[in-house]
């Protein structure tokens, strides 16, 4: 819903209206009887007071004008640097040395995107991250390479002991299969430790073959080397990553910390300003209680109101209506509030219509394919978690670049619009989503729906085009628009997972498209399916 249309004063229109402004208190003649002291000590609560005004209303405008611009803003950068840190992620992990290839790639050409350059501190933190990833990705390539000399040493060296093993006498022999055995447990080490366990338990064997042994040790070698490497790869990469996680999670909710933190001291700095003014009104009371009672209808009041307020458009988000006061500064805080409160509500407003927006088709109206891949995927899991049917539509507008070459583009998406309200119009239970898939086809799911179940609402679908009676000159199946359908169905008894059943949906679409148009075709129609919403069908 858009947030309400603000009036010509400056109140949102679906707010209540405030008081007459009431003419100013004077306090000049009470302040005189007091002498100097209570002068001084209004002067002083008046400063404070004043000051937490002016720091209000500067913060709320700071908040309206830079805050909320810089909020989109850093979220479309935070994705990017998501991305990137995925793409470190899988060249850190993959074995693929092909793959890293590409992500490494993917990743220069995010990292040269010229929206990190905007701000110097998200560019170098970019640069860094992505020196991070070449430094993983080359490292990764040395260690297969190494791994490589390890694999080829051992063939040679296990050849070696089958050599000696020949003319070796029995302890010998038990020994050389004991340095073979702990240097193949070498080539799979992963940790330091592990390899200084091995490295010993290899020196205790290979001090009595000194001869064979004295070339064997560089396979330790280069396995330490492996490791560190491996090590110093990965924790370069986490300080990259740790950096990285730590931006994007700035970055995606610091104007929105900013402004949480805004209201958080509005109501910090008028409670400062209560605050001061109950220490006023326990002074002044010592003196006057007439003058107490007025201090606290005129100044402690409209202070808590504000207050009230301020928490209230904290909770609910909705703008508030403050009366108007006599103290100048007071009623500042009053309109600083309301506005506050219009502004988060605006907010609100916006980021729930932009939540609608994302999931809606822009010209038809209807869900879009983002929000049919996420409403399918999470019907898939309740069918398959519950063992209920699940069935899937998907059509066609038959002959629909004819129509658009014979009545022109608008009349093109006049027609798709009424077909995709007409269609949506029949699949109506709670549940049931259709979306527009891409182009003229369109595509519905239907929880806890059959095979027979999905094709009568596919058939009630097909007669609610038909019923628009849509004129197409160049349809060669009928005078007016038509539709193509496919239907499948998953159920406990022919369980499908959730691509293989959009996709027989689909080839059954492609059957009634090439068996000659306006027809429905299921997944068990084989070859071969009949025209629907015709006489005898």
């Amino acid at each position: 819903m858009a947030a309400p249309n603000p009036t010509p004063d400056g109140r949102s229109a679906g707010a209540p209206p405030a008081p007459a402004r009431q003419g100013h208190l004077g306090l000049v003649p009470a302040v005189l009887v007091f002498g100097a002291l209570l002068l001084a000590l209004f002067t002083g609560t008046s400063l404070l007071v004043g000051k937490a005004l002016m720091d209000i209303e500067q913060l709320a405008a700071d908040t309206r004008n830079v805050l909320l611009p810089g909020l989109i803003r850093h979220q479309g950068t935070a994705v990017n640097i998501e991305r990137l840190r995925g793409f470190g992620e899988v060249v850190l992990t993959t074995p693929d040395a092909e793959r890293r290839r590409r992500v490494r790639l993917a990743a220069y050409i995010l990292a040269s995107d010229s929206v990190f350059e905007q701000e110097s501190r998200v560019h170098q933190t970019i640069r860094l991250a992505y020196q991070a990833i070449l430094f993983v990705a080359r490292t990764r390539e040395e260690q297969e390479n190494e791994e490589e000399w390890i694999a080829n040493r051992l063939e040679t060296i296990e050849a070696r002991i089958e050599a000696l093993a020949r003319e070796a006498d029995a302890e010998r022999i038990r020994r050389l299969y004991r340095a073979e055995r702990l240097l193949t447990s070498v080539k799979h080490a992963a940790t330091p430790l592990e390899l200084a366990r091995l490295e010993a338990a290899f020196n205790a064997v290979a001090i009595h073959l000194p001869e064979e042994s004295s070339g064997w040790r560089e396979v330790i070698e280069r396995r330490r080397a492996i490791i560190n490497a491996g090590e110093t790869a990965d924790a370069r990469w986490a300080a990259a990553r740790q950096t990285l996680e730590a931006l994007a999670d700035s970055l995606s909710t610091r104007a929105a910390l900013r402004a949480s933190d805004r209201s958080g001291l509005i109501v910090e700095l008028a409670e400062q300003a209560r605050l001061v003014g109950t220490g006023a009104l326990l002074t002044l009371l010592a003196v006057l209680l007439i003058l107490a009672l007025l201090w606290r209808r005129h100044i402690l009041l409209p202070i808590l109101a504000a207050t009230r307020g301020l928490e209230q458009v904290q909770s609910t988000h909705h703008p508030v209506a403050l009366p108007h006061v006599r103290i100048r500064e007071l009623d500042a805080i009053n309109r600083a509030v309301e506005n506050f409160g219009r502004m988060l509500a605006q907010l609100h407003d916006a980021n729930t219509q932009l939540r609608r927006l994302s999931d809606r088709d822009g010209l038809t109206g209807i869900p879009n394919r983002r929000r049919f891949d996420t409403a399918y995927a999470n019907l898939s899991k309740l069918a398959r978690r519950h063992s209920r049917p699940l069935a899937v539509i998907m059509m066609d507008i038959d002959f629909f670049k004819a129509y658009n070459d014979t009545y022109g583009h608008l009349q093109g998406d006049d027609c798709l619009k009424r077909v995709a309200h007409a269609i949506e119009r029949v699949a109506h239970r709670t549940g049931d989503v259709v979306a527009r898939y891409g182009g003229e086809e369109f595509v519905a799911v239907l929880p806890e729906t059959d095979a027979p179940g999905a094709l009568r609402i596919a058939e009630r679908m097909q007669a609610a085009v038909a019923d628009l009676a849509i004129e197409h000159r160049s349809s060669t199946v009928a005078g007016h628009v038509t539709v193509s359908m496919g239907v499948a169905a998953s159920g406990p008894e022919h369980p499908l997972d959730p691509e293989a059943l959009v996709d027989t949906a689909d080839q059954a679409l492609l059957r009634a498209k090439r068996s000659g148009r306006n027809r429905i075709c299921t997944a068990t129609d084989g070859k071969r399916c009949e025209p629907e919403g015709t006489p005898g069908h």
